[in-house]
């Protein structure tokens, strides 16, 4: 496993009993990586990428996330992009900065460049 990036965001996740998005766990920060795995399946050689968040306060991870090649998020605003898993959980960052959420963008395009043309 390499990380190919990492940066800090609040994880937010989407609750609609609470009345939208709020902190996932306890809040706070967590550092945002973006994770290559290589596996091995049937003699191929597959890599997967993830997006991976440990909460700063505790090193707990909060969030693993597998970016594919239909990977698609909303930029709702310049510091807050969300998402929705295939298991139909919704989950979002709030970034410090429009700059730190731009570099957000531009790797998950890399990334999903790199799985679209392998």
């Amino acid at each position: 496993e390499d990380n190919v990036l990492s940066i800090n965001a609040q994880i937010m996740i989407r609750d609609a009993s609470k009345g939208g998005w709020v902190p996932r766990g306890c809040g706070g920060i967590s550092t945002i990586f973006f994770c290559k795995v290589l596996k091995v399946v049937s003699e191929k050689h597959l890599v997967e990428f993830y997006i991976r968040c440990v909460r700063d306060s505790d090193k707990k991870t909060i969030l693993n996330s597998e970016i594919k090649r239909d990977f698609s998020y909303t930029i709702a605003n310049p510091t807050f992009y969300h998402w929705e898993c295939e298991d139909g959980g919704k989950f979002g960052l709030t970034f410090q900065s429009s700059k730190v959420a731009k570099l957000f963008e531009k790797n998950v395009k890399k990334i999903i460049d790199a799985l679209k043309h392998g």
